[in-house]
């Protein structure tokens, strides 16, 4: 029985990712962006012609973000990086985790003041050697928390002063005060919790 108001989703796009993640939606070219991370490429959808493309990468990308200036910039396996999405190049601009070989980026979004805040896993899934950054728009990189095993999420609250983070293998959402003037992380508090049979936090966004 379908709940009253709720829509029921359909699929777009059967593209039989290995790892689909990271929706990204282009409002000026009405694009969606999203990517595959183990299978290495960036697949965009126009929503007017439903023309669909996709990319080969490098690299494992594991979330983007726009650019004014155009293009986009990623959390890679190897670090941030400026990604142009007609050509495939990738930049590279800082990789704060060069010293541990079995992490990767996985999820990022930016704040309200541009900055790109992005989290690390470990790839294997069983040491807790993932952490948060920041990438400000002048291209410094700053570590915000750490000690998780997959770090998801992040998503920011209207007004930009809560940061909600997903602790995955913990089963748990987690919101930081955040001030958006400056970047700095502050008190964290337990915002919900998934029991055993109720699957894990991955990807979150604020409506």
């Amino acid at each position: 029985m379908q709940a009253e108001g709720l829509n029921v989703p359909k699929t777009v796009w059967a593209a039989e990712a290995e790892l689909g993640e990271g929706p990204v939606w282009d409002d000026k070219s009405e694009t969606l962006l999203w990517l595959d991370i183990k299978g290495r490429c960036l697949h965009a959808c126009d929503a007017e012609s439903d023309e669909k493309r996709s990319v080969a990468l490098a690299t494992e990308v594991g979330a983007i973000a726009l650019r004014r200036a155009g293009g986009l910039v990623a959390a890679t396996r190897d670090g941030f990086a400026l990604l142009d999405p007609k050509t495939d190049s990738l930049s590279a601009l800082a990789d704060p985790e060069a010293h541990l070989s079995e992490n990767r980026f996985n999820d990022g979004k930016c704040d309200i003041a541009g900055r790109f805040v992005a989290g690390t896993m470990h790839d294997a899934e069983t040491s807790r050697t993932g952490a948060v950054y920041s990438l400000d728009v002048g291209g410094t990189v700053r570590r915000l928390f750490g000690g998780y095993v997959v770090c998801n999420g992040p998503a920011f609250s209207v007004d930009g002063r809560t940061l909600y983070f997903c602790d995955s293998a913990r089963g748990a959402i987690l919101a930081f005060d955040y001030d958006p003037a400056n970047g700095a992380v502050g008190k964290r508090r337990e915002f919900a919790h998934f029991g055993a049979n109720e699957g894990h936090p991955d990807g979150i966004t604020v409506d």
